[in-house]
C-alpha cells in the first residue's frame, strides 16, 4: 500500500554455529549475569534483588522446559537442563550463600579475589559443557 518492504535475513537462523561460538555466547551471557548478581549482592539494600533475579531465571527455565515437553523436543533440551541443574544452579546457590554470609556474618573475612576466580572457573566449565553438547548432533 505505501511501498514499504521489510527484508528479513533468515540466513542467520540457518547458520551452523561452531563449538567455540556456542561456548563464547554461553560464557558471555552467564558471566555477565553472575557479575551483576555479585555486584548487586555486595550492596546493602540490593542483595534482595539477587533472589528475585534467580527466581525469574529459574521460572523462565521451567517455562522453556514445559514448552519443549509439549513440542516433543525434550531430549535435546534435557541435556542442557541436566547441565544447568548440576553446574549453574549450584553456582547460584554458592553466590547466594556468599552474599548472605557477607551481609549477616559479623567477622566478614571473605576473600573476594578467590571467590571471583571460583565463579569465573565455574562459568568457564559450564560454558565449555554447553558448547560441547551443543555442537554434537545426537
Amino acid at each position: 500500500m505505501f511501498g514499504f518492504k521489510i527484508n528479513v535475513d533468515v540466513s542467520a537462523l540457518d547458520k551452523e554455529t561452531t563449538m567455540l561460538e556456542k561456548t563464547l555466547e554461553c560464557f558471555i551471557f552467564n558471566f555477565w549475569f553472575v557479575f551483576i548478581l555479585w555486584i548487586l549482592g555486595k550492596g546493602k539494600s540490593f542483595f534482595v534483588i539477587d533472589f528475585i533475579l534467580i527466581f525469574l531465571k529459574n521460572f523462565l527455565l521451567g517455562i522453556t522446559f514445559c514448552i519443549n515437553l509439549k513440542a516433543h523436543n525434550y531430549f535435546s533440551f534435557l541435556k542442557y537442563f541436566i547441565i544447568d541443574l548440576f553446574l549453574l544452579e549450584t553456582l547460584y546457590g554458592y553466590i547466594l550463600y556468599t552474599i548472605i554470609k557477607f551481609h549477616f556474618d559479623k567477622n566478614n573475612k571473605i576473600k573476594y579475589d578467590l571467590i571471583i576466580m571460583i565463579l569465573l572457573i565455574w562459568v568457564i566449565i559450564y560454558s565449555l559443557a554447553c558448547g560441547i553438547i551443543g555442537s554434537k548432533i545426537w
